[in-house]
């Protein structure tokens, strides 16, 4: 048993489904299987109040969702949770290490002095609240960094006088796996993520599948998001609010093709996911995508925003077999490099290494 507390501190508790989280979850998971003594703090400081909510009442509601929540996730029980205030060091003490996992906490944790390491989990470049400047000048506060893609890499390491560490997301291929043969779903059926962050561009996308509906009246879509089902979406589009674990992987296998529209991804996980589950992939060719989306050999690319060239892909793939078919079969080959797996082993190495 290690002595060391390893303390991962979020921003404050959601009951979405947010893909940052998810890896911190399942990081934490992992290390309390090993033996470490794993705490998860929200800095719920950072959360909204309403303003015809006492302050109080608050505080009380983000205490009971810390140890409700996150429901769409399975914590080990021996993994400590707490919302905490005022980030200061009364929370730490000299064994710790402590990741910061956002913009906001890492700029709070560079004041706590008594702890042993601090690292910072660098999932994204975080530049929607704060400008890019601010947002640099964190990479440079002494933590360790640790990146989980390529192009995070070398921002990070342009406004730091150390090397980043690469550790790039895994899927978990135990669950994330073709159950259902490729040739035996319907050839014109498409899944999405449906989010109103307007990087996605989920409105892109759903012109994109009316398109495809009035081109192929048997289109079938498949959308799920952590909101209830906007009333605006069509009859024809099936949608899951909060879908769990199990229903995206459901989702993914009875699909074909997985689009996604965003702009900007710091990873893109979804796009790997689907990928896992022997979907067809066609996205935008943004930041994040790259990291595992080779055009013209895994999948097919376009510009972000550019409504036509990813409609045009699409039709090229529904219409070519032997194409999409070589599109999966060359994704069977590629996605062997990114299981959670070896992800987990290279962040465990990376405590390890910490320690001594």
């Amino acid at each position: 048993m290690k002595t060391n507390r390893i303390i991962f501190v979020l921003p404050a508790i959601t009951k979405k489904i947010v893909g940052g989280y998810k890896m911190v979850y399942t990081y934490a998971n992992y290390l309390s299987e090993n033996g470490y003594a794993v705490c998860i703090f929200y800095d719920c400081n950072r959360g909204k109040n309403s303003k015809n909510i006492p302050g109080f009442i608050c505080v009380l509601v983000r205490k009971i969702l810390c140890i409700l929540e996150p429901t769409w996730y399975k914590l080990n029980e021996t993994i400590q949770k707490k919302s905490i205030y005022n980030i200061n060091k009364k929370y730490f003490c000299n064994d710790d290490i402590i990741f910061a996992t956002s913009v906001y906490t890492s700029i709070k944790l560079k004041e706590i002095n008594n702890v042993y390491k601090k690292l910072y989990f660098i999932q994204d470049f975080e530049n929607w609240s704060l400008e890019d400047r601010y947002v640099k000048e964190t990479y440079s506060f002494g933590f360790i960094n640790i990146v989980v893609s390529k192009w995070l890499k070398k921002i990070v390491e342009e406004n730091s006088k150390t090397d980043a560490i690469y550790i790039p997301n895994g899927v978990d291929d135990s669950k994330f796996k073709i159950m259902t043969p490729i040739d035996e779903r319907p050839k014109l059926s498409v899944a999405m993520l449906y989010h109103t962050n307007e990087r996605k561009n989920s409105k892109m996308g759903l012109k994109i599948l009316k398109t495809l509906k009035e081109k192929y009246p048997e289109l079938n879509a498949d959308l799920f998001g952590s909101i209830p089902r906007p009333e605006f979406l069509p009859s024809w589009i099936n949608y899951i609010e909060k879908a769990s674990e199990k229903e995206v992987v459901q989702i993914y296998n009875r699909n074909t093709f997985f689009l996604c529209t965003s702009s900007v991804e710091g990873y893109g996980l979804t796009g790997l996911e689907s990928l896992f589950c022997g979907c067809c992939l066609i996205s935008t060719n943004c930041l994040g995508v790259e990291e595992y989306a080779k055009n013209g050999f895994n999948c097919l690319l376009s510009e972000p925003k550019d409504e036509e060239a990813m409609l045009k892909n699409i039709v090229i793939a529904i219409e070519n077999d032997n194409l999409r078919r070589q599109l999966t079969k060359n994704s069977k080959e590629l996605i062997n490099n990114y299981k959670l797996d070896k992800s987990k082993q290279l962040f465990a190495e990376l405590i390890k290494e910490v320690i001594r």
